[in-house]
């Protein structure tokens, strides 16, 4: 007769740093050689989620609330969180002003769209002969390793100072949960 044994436990998993450790591996898979535009469309995608994860995350354990709420726009809540916070809330500076726009590209990537666009420029021969593609969307010109590499940055920057300003301990990107579990035989 096999013996059977109970399991007991709890487990609290974090979405943003899973989602934090996406956006960088993505770019630090090809450190030292040239990343793909996709490499950093999925860096720039990841890191829109790690920020509205990371105000998803806070929002519950400040905000009682926040479940009533929660629907608002990722840049709504961080406007809440920094009210609480009692921190400056200014669009037109970073981090703020990069958070806008990576919310902006996510929501050009998640809700994709066919468009059709139309240019008529007069260029420099130079110009011609090295710009490149000249019609873009607004995500394709977002989509470059300086945006992904801010997006980052502004990121850690946006954690850090919530954290900080509403004394929240082990809020970190590199702190993925945590619980215990317990075996026992029957």
């Amino acid at each position: 007769m096999k013996k059977s044994h109970r399991v007991k436990g709890n487990r609290e998993v974090r979405a943003y740093p899973h989602l934090y450790h996406a956006a960088a591996y993505a770019l630090d898979e090809n450190e030292g050689t040239e990343l793909s535009y996709y490499d950093i469309m999925t860096s720039l995608t990841f890191s829109a989620f790690t920020l509205e994860a990371y105000l998803n995350h806070v929002g519950q354990q400040r905000i009682s609330y926040w479940s009533e709420i929660e629907k608002i726009t990722p840049l709504q809540k961080l406007k809440v969180l920094y009210d609480i916070a009692k921190l400056p809330y200014d669009a037109s500076k970073r981090p703020i002003q990069t958070a806008n726009e990576l919310f902006k590209f996510r929501n050009d990537m998640a809700h994709g769209k066919t468009e059709k666009l139309v240019i008529d420029v007069t260029v420099s021969a130079k110009e011609a002969l090295t710009k490149g593609n000249y019609i873009q969307t607004r995500w394709e010109q977002y989509c470059n390793l300086k945006e992904a590499k801010r997006a980052l940055e502004d990121i850690e920057s946006i954690v850090e100072y919530l954290a900080k300003a509403l004394d929240l301990e082990q809020h970190s990107l590199y702190i993925f949960g945590g619980g215990s579990h317990t075996i026992t035989k029957l």
